[in-house]
């Protein structure tokens, strides 16, 4: 079992999502070999994970509306993070990881489409809470 926090891969998600944090407790419980760190980005921890970052990194996902994984010192985002995630997770979703033959430039757009209205899919108020104020 990987317990050691240095060692482990780190997830920033959106924290004021319910969607992502729906999908942090999906990954969790899924997580038996406790390989993931979970941080929201809006989170003291989140901003010092950011601002670690290597400038071309922190300057890629600035403008972003993506979960980070943070794993051997790159970075993924998007629908690349997510499958690495799943690829990670025990049972089926093992199996998932294989959509990353299909290339990012299909991947994304599907991704991004769903990340920059997570806040409007309140069909019935399950999904997510409405967008915070700027």
């Amino acid at each position: 079992m990987n317990t050691n926090k240095k060692d482990k891969s780190i997830i920033l998600y959106d924290g004021e999502c319910i969607i992502c944090n729906k999908s942090i407790r999906f990954i969790h419980s899924r997580d038996y070999n406790n390989v993931f760190s979970y941080i929201p980005l809006n989170s003291a921890d989140g901003l010092k994970q950011l601002q670690n970052l290597g400038k071309d990194d922190y300057n890629k996902i600035m403008d972003l509306n993506t979960l980070i994984l943070i794993q051997n010192k790159k970075i993924y985002i998007k629908s690349t993070a997510t499958l690495k995630i799943l690829g990670k997770l025990n049972g089926f979703w093992k199996l998932l990881r294989f959509v990353l033959l299909i290339p990012p430039f299909i991947r994304d757009p599907i991704y991004s489409t769903i990340a920059h209205n997570r806040y409007k899919f309140e069909k019935d108020g399950r999904y997510c809470v409405t967008a915070p104020k700027k």
